[in-house]
């Protein structure tokens, strides 16, 4: 007997990975039973459990030393939540709060992205998709993230004034569709630049992927600028963005540019290809 709760405890410590997307009834009791039974987690994923609210995250503060991944895309978390717990989640280096679908007075807004900012030094990865009540007020605090690679801002009220700060966290992955960012703004995401000591210096862009689906501010001009300076752009979503028209011929020599470089774009003529 001795022997099989010595195998169970070390069973249970060998979990890393908890994947419960879109389970339907998942109870703050379960979820505390989860918790006690497997204490070394280190990725969470709660994905589409629309019934996730505030109490179920609070069972993860005991996780704080080992948690690096945790997923609450589509749940009911609200700032509330993102204050009381996922603040105390110190070692998080991915969360996922896109899409949280509690009413528009409740839901994840700039209060969340400050605390994120102050709280998850070691974050890589965050993915605010669909939290419209996120705005440039919050944005430009991000930048005490220092190993941020990853970020998703898309349908958000982002404006062109945060691209500075934006193309200052110098991201590998971008996503800003269906915001009102515009070519002035594209221009700066391509060309950053970092200031120390009163002097403002140039640096590679380093954006691998950039989304900038359903932005209907971004013409040819922002194309030609990241054509010409975003150099690693390995792809480049201008899919529905109606004031590109990609029956010019500038236009297409920009996509050809881009393809004959390593980069593939997406437009809604290729579609097919998501």
């Amino acid at each position: 007997m001795q022997v099989n709760r010595h195998l169970r405890r070390v069973a249970c410590e060998s979990v890393t990975l908890l994947d419960l997307r879109g389970f339907k009834r998942i109870t703050s009791n379960d979820m505390d039973r989860l918790v006690r039974n497997f204490r070394n987690l280190s990725e969470i994923d709660l994905n589409y459990c629309h019934q996730i609210g505030n109490s179920h995250i609070a069972k993860f503060v005991p996780l704080a030393h080992s948690l690096k991944k945790l997923r609450l895309r589509g749940t009911a978390v609200t700032d509330r939540g993102v204050e009381r717990s996922v603040a105390k989640l110190v070692n998080l280096e991915e969360l996922d709060l896109s899409k949280t679908t509690q009413d528009q007075s409740t839901r994840i807004s700039d209060s969340s992205v400050n605390v994120i900012a102050a709280s998850c030094p070691m974050l890589r990865s965050l993915l605010l998709g669909w939290c419209v009540r996120i705005s440039d007020h919050s944005i430009r605090n991000l930048s005490a993230l220092l190993r941020l690679e990853e970020v998703d801002l898309s349908f958000s009220k982002l404006t062109t004034d945060v691209c500075s700060s934006l193309a200052s966290l110098n991201l590998k992955r971008l996503d800003i569709s269906a915001t009102t960012i515009d070519c002035t703004g594209v221009k700066l995401l391509s060309q950053p630049t970092i200031s120390f000591a009163g002097i403002t210096k140039k640096i590679d862009c380093e954006l691998q992927v950039l989304k900038l689906r359903h932005a209907e501010n971004v013409k040819k001009a922002g194309l030609r600028h990241l054509a010409l300076h975003a150099k690693k752009l390995q792809l480049l979503d201008i899919s529905y963005c109606g004031n590109i028209d990609l029956d010019l011929s500038d236009v297409n020599a920009s996509i050809n540019y881009l393809n004959e470089h390593g980069a593939k774009v997406l437009t809604e003529e290729n579609d097919e290809l998501r």
